[in-house]
């Protein structure tokens, strides 16, 4: 990604990094940590414009978090997270997608609790990428609740190192027919790379495919929603 995708702005918390580390661990361990806060590094500039994104825009939230040398700072370095929602406005309907990062319950009360803005904001989420690969641990009852209706689909980045994610994300979603099937969530690691394209009137169309990048090659799979045959109650705002 540092090198095939290079971001136009990176938005992050900046911490001493070394205070992550703990005591007596080798320095492999750290290879990762040390090439991720050497990229960030080189983000020091701020952009001389902002891109012009046309129907859509964005907003970012953070709740500072501060680090403990020497200790374990999982926590805090998973609620350094910046939930970001991108909101596109159609000529119809409009759509709303919340990004949460790697935040945990405890991130996503402290945002809603401390940040009116944010609790206004998330309102009428249509598609939430949830935080944290979809554990337990950020799941936010309260964020749903903030959302004031259920999102029309959870998406869950899911790696191969569990097998399941929390089961009150498929509870808690409208849900789009694929085919015969409705889904209330898609997972990365069950459905592969996941696209939604959303065309001037603000009607969305939702894909996937099986890439080779992100799961061992099978039999290509295909999901598209035809919302003309069955709109699930809700979906069009």
């Amino acid at each position: 990604m540092i090198d095939e995708l290079p971001p136009y702005i990176l938005t992050r918390s900046v911490f001493n990094w070394e205070d992550v580390k703990s005591p007596g661990e080798g320095a492999d361990k750290y290879d990762c940590l040390d090439t991720y806060a050497a990229w960030q590094a080189s983000y020091s500039a701020k952009p001389t414009y902002l891109p012009n994104w046309g129907r859509m825009s964005s907003e970012t939230f953070c709740i500072p978090q501060t680090l403990v040398p020497r200790a374990n700072n999982g926590k805090a370095v998973n609620n350094s997270s910046y939930a970001v929602i991108v909101t596109f406005t159609g000529t119809i309907y409009n759509h709303k997608f919340l990004f949460g990062g790697d935040l945990e319950e405890s991130g996503w009360e402290a945002l809603l609790n401390q940040n009116p803005r944010f609790r206004a904001s998330v309102q009428g989420t249509t598609f939430y990428f949830v935080s944290h690969h979809g554990h337990v641990s950020g799941f936010s009852p309260e964020l749903f609740k903030a959302m004031g209706q259920k999102p029309t689909l959870n998406l869950i980045s899911a790696t191969n190192c569990y097998d399941s994610h929390d089961s009150r994300y498929s509870e808690n979603a409208l849900g789009l027919r694929f085919g015969s099937d409705v889904h209330y969530t898609l997972t990365t690691r069950s459905h592969g790379s996941i696209f939604i394209d959303v065309d001037d009137t603000g009607l969305a169309t939702v894909n996937s495919w099986d890439l080779p990048d992100n799961i061992k090659p099978e039999p290509p799979s295909y999901l598209s929603y035809l919302p003309a045959l069955t709109p699930p109650p809700g979906y069009f705002r």
